[in-house]
C-alpha cells in the first residue's frame, strides 16, 4: 500500500501562501492566525459554487491525497480528487506531507527479521489525469513559487503541472497495482509498488489459512530528514474466492501519523484516523488485465491531535465520502494503462477550531451530491528515481473527468475583535474535465446556478447576496520546448451574475440603471512556440521578464461584457511575425489582422451615470469625441461599430480610413 511522493516542506509552504493572500476580514483576521493549512482550505473550500473560479481551480485538486494511505480507494481518489476541489485541500496537507520517493530493493520485516525481496515486477507508477491544480500543489513545486503573474506564465505553469504531479502519485500510488488469481501475488504487489516510492514494509505476521493470506499489524514508514509519516493497519485479508478472484479486507480503521517541517521552520505534527465501513474489494483477471471493483457504505478520515511548533492546537477535520463504488483496471506491458470510473451518493466535510492565540473561531462544512467520475491514462515502466516529470517525458498520457450534481458550503466565524461572519453558497452542479501529456496540458471547470450569500456584524449591511447562472474556465498549453507553433486555447466565461438591491444602493440607490444581469466572455484559441520546458521548471524560462510563449496566431472567437444595459462584443483573428522586433509593451511585435468590435448603449449608460455624479462629464465628451473617429453608427440606436485592420508595415485602419493619432 505505497505512499505517494511529495515533498513535505514544499507542500507545507504552498499551503502558507495560499493563506497569506487571503482576503483581510474578521474570518480571515481570526483565522489567519491559525494553522496554514486550514485557512488554505478556508479559502479553496467552497468548491461548489468555485469549480469555476479560474485562480484556484488548480486549486482543486488536493482532496486526492485525503485517501491516499487506502489501496482500494485509488481509483475513486484518481477520478474523484481534482474535482472535490475543497475540503480535500484540509486533509491532504497531512497526507502528503512527509512523502517522498526513491526507488530501491523492497524490504519488508516481521518478526523474524528482514525479508529482501528486488523489485522485480514491472511496477505501476500510475497517474492521474492531472490537477492543475490541485487545489494546492503536485509535483513538488518549489517553496517560494506562487502563481504571481501569468505574463511570466512559469510560476503559474509550474503550479499547475506541480499539483498535477502529487495528485497524480497520490491517486495511484495507493492502489494495488497488479493483481493475480493468488493472494501471496496480490500482497507481493501491494509491496512491489510501494518499494517505488521508498517505503518500508514492517508486518507482525503474514499466515496462510486455508484460502486466506492473513497479514498483521502491516506497518509503513517513510522518512526524508525530519519529515516523516507512518501507518499502522491491524490486519489485512487477502482471501482467493476459488473462482480465480481474491477478495481483499482489511481494519476497519487505521491511523496514520505525520510530521513536516514549515516553511518558516516549524515543525507540525498531527494524527489522521481513515475509517471504512462495508468495505469491500474484488481483484480479478490475470496479471495481463487486472480488474479491481470496490464498494463502501463510507469512507471517514478525522485529522486531529495537531501540534505546530511545539504547542498544540485546536483543530478537527472531518471528511465523510459515502455509498462509493468503483472500478480500477490495469494492463501491464511496455506501456501501461489504466482506466476508472467511480460514483459516489456524497462527499461532506467540517473543519472547526482556533486561531494561534484562541481568540478567533470558524466553522466550515459543506456537502457534494452525486459525485460521479472517469479516468485513464498510459504509463511507462517505473525506472528508479525518475520524478513525475520524467515519467512524462517517457510517454506518461493521463486524462479524466468529474461531475456532481449539487453542493452547498457555510463558512462562519469571528475575529478577535469579536465580529462575526457567516457565507453560506448553494449550486447545482459542475464539472472537472484535466488531460495532459509531455507536451500539453487542458483543464477545464464549470459550475451551474450558484447562489451566494453573506451576513453577520463584520459587513455593513444585514444581508448581502449575489447569484450567477454559469461559470467556467478552460484552458489548453503546450508545455514542451519546441520549435514549431502549438495549439493554446483559453476560455473564461461567467453568465448571468446579479447582485442583491443592498449593493447597488451603494452606488445607486434611485435604481437609475439597468440591474439586468451581467456576463463577462472571453474566448481565445491560436498558436504559439513554447521557447522552454515548463515540465522541467526550465530556469530560462523567465530570462529578462519575457513570456516562454512566442504567439504567432490568435483567434479572438468571442469577447462580451454585458452590464448595466451596456454591451460590447468582439471578434477577429491576428498573426504576429516574431522576426519582427516587440511592440506591444515589448511583449509581441504588431500583428496583422482584423478585429470586429460594435458597443450597444454606451451613451445612454454614460449619460446615467454622469447624472449619478460617477463620471465626469469631461469624459463623456471625449468618449463621444474619439468614437465618432473610430467607429461608426450601429444599425440600432445608440449602437457603434468598428472594423480595426492591422497591416504589414504597423499601419491601423478603422473602417478603412488610418488612425488619426
Amino acid at each position: 500500500m505505497p505512499i505517494s511522493t511529495s515533498s513535505p516542506s514544499q507542500v507545507f509552504a504552498i499551503w502558507a501562501k495560499a493563506a497569506s493572500t487571503a482576503p483581510a476580514s474578521p474570518i480571515s483576521q481570526g483565522i489567519a492566525k491559525a494553522p496554514r493549512p486550514i485557512f488554505a482550505a478556508k479559502a479553496s473550500i467552497s468548491a461548489p459554487e468555485r469549480a469555476s473560479n479560474t485562480t484556484r481551480a488548480p486549486a482543486s485538486a488536493k482532496i486526492r491525497a485525503v485517501a491516499a494511505p487506502m489501496p482500494r480507494l485509488a481509483p475513486v481518489i484518481a477520478t474523484i480528487l481534482p474535482c472535490i476541489i475543497s475540503v480535500p485541500l484540509l486533509l491532504s496537507h497531512w497526507i502528503f506531507a512527509a512523502l517522498q520517493a526513491e526507488n530501491g530493493t523492497l524490504t519488508t520485516t516481521n518478526r523474524n527479521g528482514p525479508i529482501h525481496r528486488p523489485n522485480t515486477q514491472a511496477q505501476h507508477t500510475g497517474s492521474w489525469r492531472l490537477s492543475a491544480t490541485c487545489p494546492l500543489d503536485p509535483a513538488r513545486r518549489r517553496p517560494d513559487a506562487t502563481a504571481k503573474d501569468f505574463n511570466g506564465g512559469t510560476s503559474m505553469t509550474m503550479h499547475i503541472l506541480r499539483t498535477t504531479s502529487i495528485s497524480a502519485l497520490a491517486a495511484f500510488a495507493f492502489s494495488p497495482a497488479f493483481a493475480d488469481v493468488t493472494a501471496e501475488q496480490v500482497w507481493q504487489n501491494w509491496q512491489t509498488l510501494g518499494t517505488a516510492y521508498g517505503q518500508t514494509y514492517t508486518t507482525g505476521s503474514e499466515s496462510r489459512s486455508g484460502d486466506t493470506l492473513k497479514i498483521t499489524d502491516m506497518t509503513i514508514d517513510m522518512t526524508e530528514g525530519e519529515n516523516k509519516v507512518s501507518g499502522v493497519i491491524p490486519e489485512v485479508n487477502f482471501r482467493e474466492l476459488g473462482d480465480g478472484r481474491v477478495e481483499i479486507t482489511m481494519s476497519d480503521e487505521y491511523l496514520m501519523k505525520m510530521q513536516t517541517v514549515g516553511e518558516m521552520g516549524k515543525m507540525m505534527s498531527n494524527s489522521v484516523n481513515i475509517g471504512q465501513n462495508g468495505l469491500t474489494m474484488i481483484a480479478s483477471g490475470s496479471p495481463d488485465a487486472i480488474s479491481y471493483d470496490m464498494k463502501a457504505d463510507s469512507i471517514v478520515v478525522n485529522a486531529l491531535d495537531f501540534i505546530i511548533d511545539g504547542k498544540p492546537r485546536e483543530m478537527d477535520i472531518d471528511l465523510n465520502l459515502s455509498k462509493l463504488a468503483a472500478v480500477y483496471q490495469v494492463t501491464p506491458g511496455e506501456l501501461t494503462n489504466t482506466t476508472s470510473t467511480f460514483s459516489a451518493e456524497a462527499l461532506s466535510f467540517q473543519a472547526i477550531g482556533q486561531d494561534e492565540e484562541g481568540k478567533g473561531k470558524f466553522d466550515i462544512t459543506g456537502q457534494m451530491n452525486n459525485l460521479a467520475g472517469a479516468s485513464s491514462s498510459v504509463l511507462p515502466k517505473a525506472v528508479p528515481g525518475a520524478d513525475f516529470a520524467a515519467k512524462m517525458m517517457q510517454g506518461m498520457v493521463t486524462e479524466g473527468s468529474f461531475t456532481y450534481d449539487s453542493g452547498n458550503f457555510t463558512l462562519s466565524g469571528n475575529g478577535d475583535d469579536g465580529k462575526t461572519t457567516t457565507i453560506d453558497s448553494r449550486s447545482n452542479g459542475g464539472s472537472l474535465n484535466i488531460s495532459m501529456d509531455k507536451d500539453r496540458i487542458a483543464y477545464g471547470a464549470a459550475g451551474k446556478a450558484v447562489q451566494l450569500k453573506a451576513s453577520g456584524t463584520a459587513i455593513p449591511f444585514p444581508e448581502v447576496t449575489a447569484a450567477y447562472d454559469e461559470a467556467g474556465f478552460n484552458l489548453l498549453m503546450p508545455i514542451s520546448k519546441s520549435d514549431e507553433a502549438k495549439d493554446f486555447a483559453l476560455e473564461t466565461r461567467l453568465q448571468g451574475l446579479t447582485v442583491s438591491d443592498m449593493l447597488w444602493s451603494m452606488i445607486d440607490p434611485g435604481a437609475t440603471l439597468p440591474r439586468d444581469p451581467a456576463t463577462l466572455i472571453v474566448s481565445l484559441k491560436g498558436k504559439a512556440k513554447p521557447l522552454a520546458d515548463m515540465m522541467a521548471g526550465d530556469p530560462t524560462a523567465m530570462i529578462g521578464g519575457k513570456p516562454p510563449f512566442e504567439v504567432e496566431k490568435l483567434d479572438i472567437s468571442a469577447l462580451q461584457l454585458t452590464v448595466a444595459g451596456a454591451e460590447f462584443k468582439g471578434d477577429g483573428a491576428l498573426a504576429f511575425d516574431n522576426s519582427q522586433p516587440p511592440m506591444l509593451g515589448g511583449v509581441a511585435p504588431m500583428p496583422t489582422g482584423k478585429l470586429n468590435l460594435s458597443l450597444t448603449g454606451a451613451n445612454g449608460l454614460l449619460g446615467k451615470l454622469q447624472a449619478l455624479g460617477l463620471v465626469d462629464p469631461q469624459i463623456t465628451m471625449t468618449f463621444g469625441m474619439m468614437s465618432g473617429m473610430l467607429a461608426k453608427p450601429g444599425p440600432t440606436p445608440d449602437s457603434l461599430i468598428s472594423e480595426v485592420e492591422f497591416k504589414e508595415g504597423g499601419q491601423i485602419l478603422t473602417n478603412g480610413n488610418p488612425l488619426p493619432f
